[in-house]
């Protein structure tokens, strides 16, 4: 399904380009446009900028990844570390017990706040998803806009599609 998807998507911008790029041949002629070829430059303008915009939503979601791989890397050596300590703990008595607990304390608490960093970091992306789906559907509004302009222009401009 998501080929079927990828390949209209093509096939839709294929369009869109030679339209405007007729449109823009027109334009250097020095020929009036109509309203439907300023709206098609305008949507054409519209998705470029979408286009460049879920780019950059993209790449700050790459780094993001990132981040929390690294967080996460971080976290499972904080755990590798603590079960080390857990075993010299074990391996002391004394004032070694004391020292050890009072380390397994802050790290714990070092912990604690990473998993809220986490947690914050977590809800940003929640946000950005929610944001990239908003102007996802906004996009396919568009494309079903466009479509329907370009049908309601093709009909116009050659007859209705005989069945």
């Amino acid at each position: 399904m998501q080929t079927v998807a990828s390949t209209s998507q093509l096939i839709l911008a294929k369009v869109l380009d030679e339209i405007v790029q007729r449109i823009a041949k027109k334009v250097a002629e020095g020929k009036k446009l109509s309203d439907q070829e300023i709206i098609i430059l305008y949507i054409d303008h519209i998705l470029k900028t979408m286009e460049s915009r879920f780019n950059e939503v993209d790449r700050k979601l790459e780094e993001m990844i990132k981040r929390l791989d690294e967080v996460n890397r971080r976290i499972d050596d904080m755990n590798r570390r603590i079960e080390g300590t857990s075993e010299r703990i074990d391996d002391t008595k004394g004032d070694n017990n004391k020292k050890m607990e009072d380390l397994k304390h802050y790290i714990d608490k070092r912990i604690e706040d990473t998993n809220k960093r986490i947690d914050e970091v977590s809800k940003k992306i929640d946000s950005l998803e929610s944001r990239v789906n908003i102007v996802y559907n906004e996009v396919l509004s568009i494309k079903t806009d466009i479509i329907k302009m370009m049908k309601e222009y093709m009909e116009e401009r050659y007859g209705k599609p005989k069945e």
